[in-house]
This record gives C-alpha cells, sequence and structure tokens, in this order.
C-alpha cells in the first residue's frame, strides 16, 4: 500500500514492516511514532509500500486506516507473525517499537534469522538491549543510560532530532490568547480526569478556554459541576496538528506529547504523573528554555498561570522550543530507512 501523498516523488520499491504494541494499557505512542514515520517514508519515495503488524487492542484511527495493517492478540508469537508477513509482503526493512515490558527474550536469536534474508533490522527505544542485534537503534529522547551504551557496538541515535512526530501543519509565529490545551496521554494511566479539570478550573485566568484532550483508553474528564471557565472536551482526535496550532498554551504530562507541542512552538507547561519515577530530560527541557516544569500537578498549573500573565516569557519559550524542534525525527529516521533499504 502506498504510504506518500507526494506522487511527484518516484523511487525503487522500498517495503517497510512496521512492527509495534498499542492497547488500553500498553498506550498508544508505539503506534503513534511508526506512524509518523510511515508518511515521512512516503514523502521520501512515493513508491514505499508499508505494512503495519500491531499487538493489542484494536484501534480505529483515521491516520492508519490508509495503511495494509493487522491486528493480533498480544499472546501471538510475535516473530512467528513477523516471519510469516515477511514471506508474504519481502520487506526491504522491518521496524520495531515494543512495550519493554513484553520484548522477546530470544529477540537477538530469532531477528537473527530475518537478517539472514536481507532484510534490514531497525529498533526504536525499548530495542537498546539488542542495538547489535539490528542495522540501526533508535532512541526518542533526550539522553540514553551510558551502561546502557557501554555494551553497544551497534549505531544508536538520540537527541532533540529523535523524535518520532508528524509535523502537519505549517509552524506560525506565537501570539497571546486565552486558549488551553490539556494533554494526559492516551490511557491517562495516572487518572488526572478526576483531579486536574477542578485545579485547572479555579487557578487559570478568567476567560479561560479549556480544551480537554480524551485519550482512546482514557476515562471522561471530572468536570466543576459550576465551572468558572469555558470547557471543550475533544474525543481520541486521530491528531493533534490541529488543536495544537489552534491553541495559545498547553499543559502536558511528561511523554512524547511534550515533543509534539514543542515542534510547534506552543508555550507549554509539562509534569510528571509519577511519585515515584524521575525524569532528568525535564531538567534538559528547562533549562533550554524550550518548556516550563512544574514539580507535579498542583505546581504546574500554578506555573501555568504565571506564563500565561507572561507574554514575553511565553514567547521566549516559543522561540526556544522551535530551534530545538527544527530537525524533524521522523524524517530523518525515514531517510536513513531509506538508504538502508537500498
Amino acid at each position: 500500500m502506498t504510504s506518500s501523498p507526494n506522487p511527484e516523488v518516484s523511487g525503487s520499491g522500498t517495503r517497510v514492516l512496521f512492527v509495534c504494541h498499542a492497547g488500553a494499557s500498553l498506550g498508544i505512542g508505539h503506534l503513534t511514532r511508526m506512524l509518523a514515520v510511515a508518511y515521512a517514508l512516503g514523502r521520501i519515495e512515493a513508491s514505499t509500500e508499508v505494512r503495519f503488524l500491531i499487538l493489542g487492542d484494536r484501534i480505529e484511527r483515521q491516520d492508519l486506516a490508509g495503511f495494509d495493517h493487522l491486528f493480533l492478540d498480544l499472546e501471538t508469537d510475535l516473530f512467528g507473525a513477523v516471519v510469516e508477513a515477511c514471506g508474504q509482503f519481502e520487506p526491504t526493512a522491518v521496524v520495531f517499537d515494543l512495550h519493554p515490558k513484553l520484548l522477546p527474550v530470544d529477540f537477538a536469536s530469532r531477528s537473527a534469522e530475518v537478517r539472514t534474508r536481507g532484510i534490514r533490522l531497525v529498533g526504536v527505544d525499548s530495542l537498546l538491549p539488542y542495538c547489535d542485534s539490528l542495522d540501526l537503534t533508535w532512541v526518542p529522547s533526550l539522553l540514553v543510560d551510558d551502561a546502557e551504551l557501554a555494551g553497544c557496538s551497534g549505531t544508536v541515535h538520540s537527541g532533540w532530532d529523535s523524535f518520532l512526530i508528524a509535523r502537519r501543519l505549517p509552524v506560525e509565529e506565537w501570539s497571546p490568547g486565552n486558549r488551553v490545551l490539556v494533554l494526559t496521554g492516551g490511557s491517562d494511566v495516572t487518572d488526572q480526569a478526576v483531579t486536574l479539570p477542578a485545579l485547572l478550573d479555579a487557578r487559570l485566568p478568567n476567560g479561560s478556554e479549556v480544551c480537554w484532550v480524551r485519550g482512546p483508553f482514557a476515562s471522561a474528564p471530572v468536570l466543576p459541576e459550576e465551572r468558572r471557565l469555558e470547557w471543550i472536551v475533544q474525543e481520541a482526535p486521530s491528531g493533534l496538528d490541529e488543536l495544537i496550532v489552534e491553541s495559545d498554551y498547553a499543559i502536558t504530562v511528561f511523554g512524547v506529547t511534550l515533543f509534539e507541542l514543542l515542534q510547534y512552538g506552543l508555550p507549554t507547561v509539562v509534569f510528571s504523573p509519577y511519585e515515584d519515577r524521575v525524569f532528568p530530560e525535564l531538567d534538559l527541557v528547562a533549562a533550554a528554555g524550550a518548556g516550563a516544569v512544574g514539580d507535579g500537578a498542583d505546581a504546574a498549573v500554578t506555573e501555568l498561570g504565571a506564563l500565561m500573565a507572561d507574554d514575553g516569557r511565553a514567547r521566549r519559550h516559543s522561540q526556544a522550543a522551535l530551534d530545538r524542534m527544527a530537525d524533524n525525527g521522523a524524517d530523518r529516521l525515514a531517510r536513513l530507512i531509506h538508504s538502508l533499504s537500498e
């Protein structure tokens, strides 16, 4: 199935099989990242053929509908399915983006079987421990543990240009407004929907318009019975680009969504929803001036109110974010996959 919207580009017939996890308990980040790369491949070469193997819950997404795809149960033998798909599809490359708790214990040996067919292998994120079994390991992160790299002789890429995000709309210069976008993840695993709406309604400036994005596996937000602000709930949108460019500020839990916001230069406050997890990347985001960081939801809402009252600071965050995210990671990885397939 052709993955590209660009009919003017022709190529040698690259075929890529994407293998990923997705579901209520797993989130949709793995699938979303692979879709971004699939579309980027199509922009490089119009004749690129793409197929998805998705292990987990069935998801209806408009951006997936245009690709040949198959949903499989989590109990499915992953490599058995991959080998079968390779026999039918004959890909030039296979890209794995798997949940870290569901990595096959025999990945090294079974991936070697696939490579003997002359198929290039790319691993994303959690596949770093198997970097020597891959032609390329791509880690969408600002930081990679030196201990993990110590035993790796394969090619590994990370950094500000590593995030696998589709940027489908042009970037415009930021200007002040009153529209706030709220993102808590596809599953909202820490139940921000229960407590965060009340905090926002109580503390944001009068006249604010709050757009809450409810992920496909998330509960509905518990909105205050008596609301001071205007609220809009978006139910599992297939993409965030339009919502981002229509917004003036954002507040989000830490994850790849943060960088989806930053690539558009949207002044953003980010926080970790986990009391038992520390993300050093947040310090780098703050140090770069690309976004504001709150120590938990309560502090993040206070920080958002302060940011909305300081246009100069918001504008500086916007420009710093655009500078850091100037190189799109999905496009870069797509170019490398294409070159591996030649």
